[in-house]
């Protein structure tokens, strides 16, 4: 995701997750602590890293701008290491931007 948005020059100051989100890999390749926020702060034009299992409970309405896998590797584990496995333990992860 932050390979997409260092692409495309998305304004990072304007890329934002909500509270308790933790991919920590997103903010080291972007080079930035991106804020987390609750869903309430959010305005037109905000973009909001989000995992996909979590779009039915968002109350703003968005546009999908990306998603990508997404995996914490800091909690590897045998099914994802094995090539025949490891499609079954990613996460989908959308980058959407809010439009009201």
């Amino acid at each position: 995701m932050a390979e997409f948005v260092n692409k495309n020059k998305i304004e990072k100051e304007k890329i934002l997750m909500l509270k308790g989100y933790e991919p920590w890999a997103f903010d080291f390749y972007t080079q930035r602590n991106t804020p987390r926020v609750d869903e309430n702060t959010l305005k037109k034009g905000d973009y909001l890293v989000i995992y996909n299992e979590h779009l039915n409970i968002l109350k703003k309405n968005y546009q999908f701008v990306n998603t990508e896998n997404h995996y914490r590797i800091t909690r590897l584990s045998l099914k994802f290491l094995n090539p025949r496995t490891r499609l079954e333990q990613y996460e989908k992860i959308s980058l959407i931007k809010i439009v009201n």
